[in-house]
């Protein structure tokens, strides 16, 4: 995506998804661990199928 400002682009896309339920933090209970990544849930890959 090219954004600049990670702070900005957790604010604006990625805290709001996960607050949803769309995403999911591989390390939940690790917010900064060297290797996190998100995953799409179950209502994620629903909402996908419907784009």
């Amino acid at each position: 995506m090219q954004r600049k400002d990670r702070k900005g682009f957790v604010n604006t896309y990625i805290t709001p998804n996960i607050e949803m339920g769309y995403i999911a933090m591989l390390y939940p209970e690790a917010p900064n661990h060297p290797m996190q990544s998100y995953y799409l849930t179950k209502k994620g890959r629903e909402l996908l199928e419907h784009l």
